[in-house]
């Protein structure tokens, strides 16, 4: 209950984005999506209703036992995505990992090859038409 309460109020990621399959009306809205139209999602939003969620700024891990879950519709707690999306935990856990195994035995830096200067607190990802240039150094680890 602790843990999903604490991706409730502090999700992976603020929103989703999904492309429209089909042509949708938006009930009770004047609102047409059309096809492949992009749609975006605010993980937080839903998070923060206080419909869903009472209170939503105070934590309380109550909110996650059983009753209380059942009491909420589908769809409203989204800290991973939804259907065929979730099982990103998995994939994430299997990154982490890999990066763990890699970093415990290695030190990585980006080289001089590296035409885009990285600030690790303003992306989250590169943009995908530039390449990254690693130089990767074996750890002495029998040092350790």
């Amino acid at each position: 209950m602790v843990v999903s309460e604490t991706l409730r109020m502090y999700p992976p990621l603020g929103f989703l984005n999904r492309i429209a399959m089909k042509k949708y009306k938006v009930p009770e809205y004047d609102l047409v999506i059309e096809e492949d139209i992009p749609v975006y999602i605010s993980i937080l939003g839903l998070h923060y209703d206080s419909e869903y969620f009472p209170n939503p700024d105070i934590f309380d891990p109550e909110r996650f036992k059983k009753r209380n879950k059942r009491e909420r519709p589908s769809g409203v707690y989204l800290p991973f995505g939804g259907g065929s999306h979730e099982c990103q935990r998995f994939g994430l856990l299997q990154i982490k990992l890999a990066l763990l195994m890699i970093l415990s035995k290695y030190e990585v830096e980006s080289c001089e090859k590296t035409s885009v200067k990285i600030d690790p607190r303003v992306l989250m990802t590169l943009p995908l038409n530039n390449v990254l240039y690693l130089s990767v150094r074996k750890l002495n680890t029998n040092a350790i």
